[in-house]
């Protein structure tokens, strides 16, 4: 799992993928759920982001 935070930090998450994880179903609000099972604790910081979205490709 690869997330950012409210202040512009990026961290990063091994799991294991299951079903319920479905990237294709997935809806905004289950957001908090979806966290709540991957778990809080050992997210390791990111110095720099992996992706740039923000920005057109080249």
């Amino acid at each position: 799992m690869y997330v950012s935070d409210m202040d512009g930090n990026y961290f990063i998450k091994k799991f294991k993928m299951v079903p319920q994880y479905s990237l294709d179903k997935y809806n905004a609000s289950e957001k908090k759920l979806l966290l709540q099972n991957i778990g809080y604790n050992d997210w390791k910081p990111l110095t720099s982001p992996l992706l740039n979205i923000l920005s057109p490709a080249r």
